[in-house]
């Protein structure tokens, strides 16, 4: 026959007892685990039942009677029932199959629990132990190493992904490699003792520095770049491209006075036509001394044209002096003329000049002859007389 009544509740209990002794004065005991209505437990005094809410109240783990129990050894006893317990504990041994689980308090668990679906928390999950190198996917906490992540796939142990389910992060499996698919940035330095390999941009804010007597290269051609203990960078080719950092022109704009023996002090502009753009900072001039923007070896070529002045000139010179004291200057080039009154002649001369202090090494040019005048022409529009500044390396 069909059973007709309430269907009976899916849900386990465990009755249980506790025992106090009166002492004639005590009115509040402590039960054994807390209920919420005070028929939810059978107290009994000297064997005799006592009635709910009025006899006594409950409140959690606290029984407390609205008279004084006479005194007596265990002449006190509570009887827990089994519905509408504050705690669900299932009886030892069982296993129960239970759609939903709800609590506000903390679940303790001895041994595994296991979820076949997704488990939701509005606050924090915070692991206390540490991981096992036999974990398939596992977060753990210790004090010294803070969050570990231990995983264990076929082809990679951790994966980071966003939230278009695309790889950002992965630890390969059974490496220590880290592979960043996107672009790595970060504000700060970036020190490698075994090397940086990837297939996309590093971008820092920083520096990056390899140890030293490293090298900088490529997957064919690892040692591209190798940089000294002192900072001096060795290419294994011949660099293709600019690798010139510092070139400028100067010229002068109009002819010099006629002279026998001067320096070339007035009427230096740093070269202005439309095709030229010096190359770095670009070298200062004043009165005609030139300033390097920084130290290092300096190709320095100076191209004159110099007009005879006053008749024929046997021997002229073209100087170019330098100084490394910022004061003496000695005669570093010469390029020689001669020639009839009026007639020009185009001159030029380099030196190599190794700047190691630019407060203190500085280059100019001068003319000298032996007999009659010359004279050094300029012009705004093109070079005539003019120097050349190209900066080939460190000191």
């Amino acid at each position: 026959m069909a059973y007709n009544g309430i269907v009976p509740s899916q849900t386990f209990g465990q009755g249980s007892k506790d025992s106090f002794d009166g002492d004639g004065s005590t009115t509040a005991f402590t039960l054994s685990k807390a209920v919420k209505l005070a028929t939810d437990i059978e107290v009994f005094v000297g064997n005799v039942r006592q009635e709910p809410d009025v006899a006594y109240t409950v409140s959690g783990v606290t029984l407390t009677f609205t008279g004084t129990p006479a005194s007596g050894t265990g002449n006190i006893y509570a009887v827990h029932q089994t519905a509408n317990q504050g705690t669900l504990v299932p009886p030892t041994g069982r296993a129960e199959n239970l759609s939903t689980l709800v609590t506000s308090g903390t679940i303790t668990s001895g041994g595994t629990v296991a979820v076949t679906g997704n488990v939701t928390a509005t606050g924090t999950v915070e692991p206390a132990g540490d991981t096992a190198a036999g974990d398939n996917a596992a977060i753990g906490f210790t004090a010294a190493e803070g969050l570990i992540l231990t995983g264990q796939g076929s082809t990679n142990d951790v994966t980071i992904k966003n939230d278009a389910d695309a790889d950002v992060i992965e630890i390969p499996t059974g490496t220590t490699n880290v592979t960043v698919a996107g672009t790595l940035g970060t504000g700060g330095l970036i020190t490698s003792g075994a090397g940086i390999t990837g297939a996309g941009l590093l971008t820092t804010g920083g520096n990056i520095v390899i140890p030293n007597a490293g090298t900088i290269g490529s997957a064919g051609d690892a040692d591209s770049i190798a940089i000294s203990s002192g900072g001096v960078v060795t290419f294994s080719q011949i660099p293709v491209g600019a690798f010139i950092p510092e070139y400028d022109i100067h010229r002068i704009t109009t002819n010099t006075d006629n002279t026998a023996d001067a320096y070339i002090t007035a009427n230096w502009e740093r070269c202005d036509d439309a095709e030229f753009e010096k190359i770095g900072t670009g070298l200062s001039q004043s009165s005609g001394i030139f300033s390097f923007p920084s130290t290092g070896k300096y190709l320095i070529t100076a191209f004159l044209s110099v007009q005879a002045r006053s008749g024929t000139v046997p021997q002229g010179k073209t100087n170019l002096y330098t100084t490394t004291d910022n004061s003496t200057y000695v005669v570093s080039a010469v390029a020689e003329m001669h020639g009839a009154a009026d007639q020009v002649t185009t001159v030029s001369m380099s030196i190599l000049f190794d700047v190691t202090n630019t407060t203190t090494h500085k280059v100019r040019l001068g003319l000298i002859t032996a007999a009659n005048n010359i004279r050094a022409l300029g012009s705004s529009a093109e070079n005539r007389t003019y120097i050349t500044f190209m900066k080939l390396g460190a000191t």
